[in-house]
């Protein structure tokens, strides 16, 4: 979950970069396609770095 978070994030950052070097064109979907990459990135990002904590945590305790 951290890799594919960490992967739409950086995707959050590539996709405005190519629109803003004209590579993309500046349509409304392509805004918010990359505002959803950003949140879900996000979201499984931290969602796999507390998953990791909380298996590291349970691995030591044992």
């Amino acid at each position: 979950m951290i890799i594919i978070g960490g992967v739409l994030l950086t995707l959050s950052v590539i996709i405005p970069a190519l629109r803003l070097a004209e590579i993309l064109p500046a349509l409304i979907w392509i805004d918010f396609l990359t505002y959803a990459l950003l949140v879900s990135g996000l979201f499984l990002g931290m969602m796999g770095i507390f998953t990791y904590a909380k298996e590291v945590r349970d691995r030591n305790r044992e």
